[in-house]
């Protein structure tokens, strides 16, 4: 749920860590984040922390799709209060939802 978190910080790392991993700030009161610059036909792991207005950190939440296609897999359980919904990313621009 958007808003419980000052902001989120979203890894991107392409599954050989043949690139350098993107990082991003994300306010907490947003729910996505556009990615471009992928490589298409590979995959990527991506990784969610909320972090608190306090600085406490949220158990991060990791995910991994492949470039080119819609294809993931399930996020971990986690508590009620975060979740990572979905990602979705075709050739080389992706969509993050939390």
């Amino acid at each position: 749920m958007a808003g419980r978190f000052r902001y989120f910080h979203v890894v991107v790392t392409d599954s050989g860590w043949l690139l350098e991993p993107q990082e991003f700030s994300v306010p907490g009161n947003q729910t996505h984040l556009d990615v471009t610059g992928l490589i298409t036909g590979i995959g990527y792991e991506v990784r969610l922390t909320g972090v608190s207005e306090s600085g406490l950190l949220s158990r991060p939440l990791t995910t991994v799709a492949v470039t080119g296609t819609s294809q993931r897999t399930p996020p971990p359980l986690a508590e009620s209060h975060t979740s990572l919904t979905g990602c979705t990313i075709f050739g080389s621009n992706s969509v993050i939802s939390f």
